[in-house]
């Protein structure tokens, strides 16, 4: 076993040769509903050939857990090549486009993990073609997001609007402001509200209500150069 295996058995985590970490369980959990619907509609297995992984449960996920789980495995998977030298690790974070990660993209700095290379954020449009070079990933985001400039975009936002109605109309204090630019909506929930939308999804998506995060999964497999899945 080598010493980043060893590292995510530690924590009880299963690390893979490409492995991506997101702010919180929750995020897993939505992800994964979405994979899981895709698969019983297409026979399709978006999550295969990488680990989504939480970067922490509470206070030890979000914007921080992210950046604190990329700076150790930088260090420990850095030596670690393969018969051409390659190497055989890439860990990436993908973050919600909000104020937390907004700031830890530019903290993220100071540790040399850049965006577009190490760090993304999740936009009203993920591009899951052309270049995988920073310059060009930057390029595509900018270009493709330029419409919802100074709107903020969090997992949530991609669920459907026809579930998220329904969700408002049976937990309305859940919501506690919404945004909208260009036909997009941003919507801030309270803590408890996210908890209780995963929830709901869990019980009443379909495959039509999570296209939107079915879109960033394969974005995600563009980022890391995994062949797509149809």
């Amino acid at each position: 076993m080598d010493i980043v295996k060893q590292y995510g058995a530690s924590l009880g985590i299963d690390l893979q040769p490409k492995t991506v970490f997101v702010e919180g369980t929750s995020d897993v959990l939505l992800f994964q509903l979405a994979a899981r619907k895709l698969k019983e509609s297409r026979s399709v297995d978006i999550l295969s050939g990488f680990a989504l992984l939480a970067a922490g449960e509470g206070d030890r996920g979000g914007t921080q857990g992210v950046l604190n789980q990329l700076i150790v495995l930088r260090g420990l998977s850095e030596q670690l090549v393969d018969a051409n030298g390659n190497p055989i690790y890439k860990m990436i974070g993908l973050l919600d486009n909000d104020k937390a990660g907004q700031s830890a993209i530019k903290a993220g700095r100071a540790f040399s993990l850049l965006e577009y290379r190490d760090l993304f954020r999740i936009r009203q449009i993920m591009p899951s073609t052309g270049g995988r070079d920073p310059k060009s990933l930057e390029r595509s985001f900018e270009a493709k997001n330029l419409k919802f400039k100074g709107l903020n975009w969090e997992l949530e936002d991609l669920v459907g609007a026809s579930l998220i109605n329904m969700f408002l109309e049976e937990y309305p204090t859940s919501l506690i402001k919404e945004y909208s630019t260009e036909g997009a909506i941003h919507r801030e929930f309270t803590r408890d509200g996210k908890s209780k939308l995963i929830r709901f999804c869990k019980e009443y998506a379909d495959l039509d209500n999570l296209q939107g995060v079915i879109h960033v999964l394969h974005a995600i497999r563009h980022f890391i150069n995994i062949p797509k899945v149809q």
